[in-house]
């Protein structure tokens, strides 16, 4: 230790001088001098615990917490210290137990995360071992699966990675942390694809093109009938049946997750399904331009899932479908006929046949009534 530390009785006699308030400037710099220490024996680490339990008692919370910022990750901060700090609660307790460098003995990280207080702060740790982790992803609380995907030194693999992108799913937040990390799988990345921004989109999609492990389940192409069912479908605004049908096209058997075709943020997933299901960019600028009034009324919007339909390879699209859904398309769909139930299919396919030549969108925004 210093020469500057080598005399604690008697700056600790001064800090309590009646006329004086030292305590504050004084565990401030004993801290600093003890974190600095290049060596600190046994006589230095029981002198200075001594000095910092007399102090701590006496400053206020600012004090206190920028000494358990400077002592925490200080490996030879003695665990009476480290305890102290967290007893004191709030921030001090949250700082000391997130940057800790150990904690005391009986200081498990899950046993802490049961105050909600200090969950987020426990899931910081850069020490969390994969049981940690295990215990931690158990208590599925919001502020915990974020701090650990905010965490770099966390390797989220295995059970502790699918389950938290499976919570990622429908939390945005969440997803947007998750996406942020360097060591995110590519089918992790594909499963959130609709939560990243536009250009992270496009590189999962030129990863996904690009890597001949993701192989695209072979799914058959739809039939030209079966098209013009789904377009004639969607000229009627019939999105339960245009939902149906397209779940059959892309062999997902019931109960086939709702796909919410209508939500802006899922405007992807329908020009991917029509993609993976074989639907030509013709058509799928017509489903584009009638199902919904909401994609319509935007001419960018058309254009660019267009676009989509047209760049992406019709394996990219069915493989981030199965990711986006988390199902697997149904590889025992036989044969290209998709039958039609609806007694007015054969007036649906004609309609259908009539719009096989494709018109520029001008045009369809006119005849779909949906100018401007």
């Amino acid at each position: 230790m210093p020469a500057a530390t080598s005399d604690l009785s008697s700056l600790a006699a001064l800090a309590w001088d009646p006329h004086l308030d030292v305590r504050h400037a004084l565990l401030r710099v004993q801290a600093g001098l003890f974190a600095g220490a290049p060596v600190r024996d046994a006589e230095a680490v029981a002198s200075f615990e001594s000095l910092a339990l007399g102090l701590l008692p006496g400053v206020d919370d600012a004090t206190a917490l920028a000494v358990a910022r400077i002592l925490a990750p200080v490996e030879d901060t003695p665990g009476s210290v480290i305890r102290f700090l967290v007893a004191r609660g709030g921030a001090v307790a949250r700082a000391t137990i997130a940057e800790a460098r150990r904690l005391p003995e009986g200081f498990l990280p899950a046993t802490l995360a049961r105050n909600p207080d200090w969950a987020d702060a426990v899931a910081s740790r850069r020490d969390l071992s994969p049981a940690d982790i295990a215990a931690l992803l158990a208590r599925a609380e919001p502020a915990i699966d974020l701090a650990l995907a905010r965490n770099p030194a966390v390797p989220l693999d295995g059970s502790a990675l699918a389950c938290v992108v499976e919570r990622a799913r429908s939390r945005p937040d969440l997803a947007g942390a998750i996406l942020a990390r360097g060591d995110l799988p590519l089918d992790s990345r594909a499963a959130l694809y609709l939560a990243a921004p536009p250009p992270e989109r496009d590189a999962i999609r030129a990863a996904i093109a690009g890597a001949p492990a993701l192989r695209a389940s072979p799914l058959p192409r739809a039939s030209r009938e079966a098209i013009d069912a789904l377009v004639a479908d969607a000229a009627a605004q019939d999105r339960a049946g245009f939902e149906a049908r397209l779940h059959a096209l892309l062999g997902l058997a019931p109960p086939a997750p709702a796909l919410d075709l209508a939500a802006p943020e899922r405007h992807d997933l329908l020009a991917l399904a029509l993609a993976a299901a074989g639907v030509g960019e013709t058509e799928a600028i017509t489903v584009f331009l009638t199902l919904d009034d909401g994609i319509a009324r935007s001419v960018a919007t058309v254009f660019r899932l267009a676009a989509l339909v047209r760049e992406t390879p019709r394996s990219c699209a069915i493989r981030l479908v199965e990711a986006i859904l988390d199902r697997p398309l149904d590889l025992r769909r036989a044969g290209r006929h998709q039958p039609l139930h609806d007694p007015s299919a054969a007036e649906r396919a004609r309609a259908g046949a009539a719009r096989r030549e494709r018109p520029d969108i001008a045009a369809l925004r006119a005849a779909s009534g949906r100018a401007g």
